[in-house]
Parts: structure tokens; sequence; C-alpha cells
């Protein structure tokens, strides 16, 4: 039998937008396997979708996180207070940091990014970040990394052999591909928007270098070389520093903050926008542009991290600190629109490159072969 970490898969964001994919597609494809999932009680109590449950019998740990944190780092697996299946795993996938310590079960983990060890002053927090990150690396039998640049930086900064980490990238959202016109409509009625915009859609924290394009699209604007608006979508909360910005802002009449949306609009968004642009400073992966380009929205990224893993060379890659150089993307994106059609080609050549049944299958084979190569030891 094999364990998998669900917790993420009743949250939100960019964790739950690859774990519940993949975790869904893993289930559905390896029907000779017994699966359990595994909830933790910090996810129970926040748990806002049952959807899953259809998927494989699902186990909720009551121990508190900070209890298991303690007992799978300094007591033998018999004393702590675990389900009977726990006991009887083969395997276990690991989704988010929290590792147990099995002796009797191959553990594969995922780790997304090292973002607060690349971004230290942007993240206090980030000893504790560390920490959690060794213990992974300890605990596991090998770790899955969905980019090759997480891999280099698991390799250069965390030393780990380069033979126990495998890259799984993510899958596109291949019905995205073609959104009907009423959808669109709809969209543009539902937030108010204009027939052409640039769009950002992404959390709002300062790692995604938000205040960077607010600059330079007031530089682009206030210089009479850009007439779309920008349309920025997410969580207001985390963006005080980058919207602070916008109050005195002469051309803050032509941006659009539209909040958090519903998932379900999320495709429609994508599709009607002129662009997509993305300029954080660092990814592990950057989901939103695969996303953009799935739907056949040219993208403007920054050259942090994944990003030009990414893309591929289907779109525009710039550095993430420079506002003039931003400012000239922008344009030429509204403006030319040979450029903007070839991008949009390209973007979804890229995207059909990803695909969550490949990621499923490998993520299975990683499962299976430690499982194997247990039982022949």
């Amino acid at each position: 039998m094999i364990g998998i970490d669900a917790g993420p898969m009743v949250g939100q964001g960019g964790i739950s937008s690859y774990v519940t994919p993949l975790v869904r597609t893993l289930v559905a494809g390896a029907t000779d396997t017994h699966w359990r999932l595994f909830l933790r009680r910090s996810w129970r109590d926040h748990r806002h979708d049952h959807s899953f449950s259809d998927l494989a019998p699902t186990t909720t740990l009551w121990t508190p996180d900070r209890l298991l944190r303690f007992g799978w780092r300094w007591l033998p697996p018999s004393c702590l207070p675990m389900d009977r299946s726990w006991q009887a795993l083969d395997g276990y996938l690991s989704t988010c940091l929290m590792t147990p310590t099995l002796t009797h079960a191959t553990i594969i983990s995922l780790i997304y990014d090292l973002i607060p060890l690349r971004l230290p002053h942007l993240f206090p927090r980030r000893r504790e970040f560390l920490a959690l990150v060794r213990e992974t690396v300890e605990r596991s039998d090998r770790l899955i990394t969905i980019s090759h640049r997480t891999k280099a930086d698991l390799i250069e900064l965390l030393k780990v052999e380069p033979d126990r980490v495998q890259v799984v990238y993510p899958g596109r959202h291949e019905e995205w591909s073609t959104i009907p016109p009423a959808a669109l409509s709809a969209i543009r009625d539902r937030y108010g928007l204009p027939p052409r915009y640039l769009l950002y859609l992404g959390s709002l924290g300062p790692h995604k270098n938000v205040s960077t394009l607010l600059r330079a699209f007031a530089l682009a604007h206030e210089t009479g070389r850009l007439d779309v608006p920008l349309v920025i979508v997410g969580d207001p909360r985390w963006g005080e520093q980058a919207l602070e910005f916008l109050k005195d802002l002469p051309s803050r009449r032509h941006i659009i903050l539209t909040g958090r949306v519903p998932d379900s609009d999320v495709p429609a968004m994508y599709s009607g926008a002129t662009a997509f642009v993305f300029p954080s400073l660092y990814e592990g992966f950057g989901l939103p542009v695969l996303d953009a380009m799935t739907c056949g929205v040219p993208a403007i990224v920054s050259t942090g991290g994944a990003l030009p893993e990414v893309v591929g060379g289907a779109g525009i890659c710039l550095p993430p600190d420079s506002i003039e150089a931003w400012a000239d993307a922008l344009c030429l994106i509204c403006r030319d629109d040979m450029t903007r059609e070839r991008l949009g080609r390209e973007g979804m050549v890229r995207a059909a490159q990803f695909s969550w049944r490949r990621s499923a299958t490998e993520v299975h084979r990683l499962l299976k072969s430690g499982q194997a190569h247990r039982e022949a030891a």
C-alpha cells in the first residue's frame, strides 16, 4: 500500500495546483496499487473540499503538527499514536515538507523550490524552512523537484547527491486550450474588463516583484506608448507593499484590481488577455506561466529561477529588476501583432509538452522502484 500526504489538496495556491491534479491522475491511472490518503489535523480543520474522498480511503492524523514533528525527530515510530494503516505502508509520497520517519517504507518527497534560501532578505522564517527541508532530505529515499532549476539549487545549497533527485514537471490543463467565446464575454462583463488587457495572476507577495511591473506599466503609460490597461488578479492582503505604490500613481485608473477570483473564472481570464506578465524574482517553476501558454496567451516573464526553463524560448524573458526593459516589452507585445500572435502559437506548442499523465507515470515508477528495491534488500 502506498500513502500520500493529501493535505495540499484541501488548500489553494501553487502547491495545491501541483499536488491535486498529480494525485488525481496518479491514483486513477494506477488501479493495481492500493492507495491511502493522509490528512493532518491542521489540514482537516481548514478543509473546504471533499471532492477527493472518492479517490482512495482517507486517514486523519489527529496529532498536532508540532507533536508530529517532535515525534518524528526524537521518538521511534512505535511510540507514535498512528493509525494501523500507517504501519502497513510500502511507500509514501510526502507533498509539503512534513516528512515522517518510516523505516519500513520507501519515502519519495516533493520539493518545489528553495526560494527562502535564494532570497533570504524576504523570508524572516527561512531558518525554520531550512530545517524542514533538511529533515525531508534526510528522511527521504528519493526527492522530486518540479524543475531542473530547483534540482540544481538542492545540489548547490544542500549538497544533495544528484542521483537522488528526479525532475517531474507539472502538466497542463488540456481543456483550457479552447475557451468558448461566451465564457470570455461573461468574464469581461463580470469583472468590467476591456477587450484588450495585460494580465498578472498570482500571489502578491514581495518575491513576486509586482512593484517592478507597476513601475514599468506606469513608465510605458505615462510616456504615451501604451494604452492597454493592466489587470492584477490576486489576494491583496499579500501585496500591501506593492499596492501602496498605486496610491500616488497617475496611471492608477488604468489598473484593475480584481482580488482573488474563483478557479472556474481563471481559464477565461487568461484566454481573454492580450498578454500575461510575470516578473517574479525567483520561481521553482511558475505554473501561471504554463497556464497562460496553454490558453495561447503570449508570456512575458523574468529570468528568475525556472521561468526561462518553463517558457523554453516561447516567450519574452527579462531581468526582473529592469523597469525600462519591462516597459519596452509591454509596449512591444501590445503594438506588434505579428510578435504577439507568433508567441501565442509557440507558447501553445511549448505547453503541449507538459502532461499530467507523464508526471503521474514517473512518480508511480519512482514509488514502485523504491518498493522493489526494499523488497530485494
